[in-house]
């Protein structure tokens, strides 16, 4: 109940501020076990935008294992909720799977409705804890082949498109 509480608190203030050009995702960040449990502290459709959930990769076959079951439960419950919904974290540390996003990352999220998937943070101070490839990188190759795959959009393919010119 006072989770659900701030959820409407933060809202009120964010609109008193006018600062509505937003989009809220509820993501409990825990791989859940069905829709019910999910929703369990879901503030409502009036406040949440987006269904997401957040999954790491320890182990290869875990990993595949709960991103198939937590993205089957926010499909369900997004379509449900007619809300998009997506990966709202995830990731490798230090990606050292040469080919991670077109063999492991891409063929599970390939079979899902996702809007977006959010990959970690690169920690400059910590020389191992990187979520995206640099140049040189053992799976930045197979980054640009998952960036160039027809499955894919990134921000510079969405100003291509220029869905959000004001003059449409």
């Amino acid at each position: 109940k006072e989770y659900k509480g701030l959820w409407t608190w933060t809202l009120g203030r964010v609109r008193e501020k006018k600062l509505d050009k937003r989009l809220y995702a509820y993501s409990p960040g825990s791989e859940p076990n069905n829709p019910e449990e999910y929703l369990e502290r879901y503030p409502g459709d009036d406040i949440i935008d987006l269904i997401g959930f957040d999954c790491y990769q320890m182990d290869k076959e875990t990993y595949i294992e709960h991103m198939n079951k937590s993205l089957s439960i926010v499909t369900e419950v997004a379509k449900l909720r007619n809300k998009a919904m997506a990966v709202t974290e995830t990731g490798y540390e230090a990606i050292p799977n040469p080919v991670w996003w077109t063999e492991v990352l891409l063929p599970i999220i390939s079979e899902y409705p996702v809007s977006y998937v959010l990959v970690w943070r690169n920690a400059r101070e910590r020389e191992t804890h990187y979520y995206a490839p640099y140049p040189g990188q053992v799976s930045a190759e197979d980054f640009l082949n998952f960036y160039g795959n027809s499955k894919t959009l990134f921000a510079a393919d969405v100003e291509k498109l220029d869905i959000y010119s004001e003059t449409k």
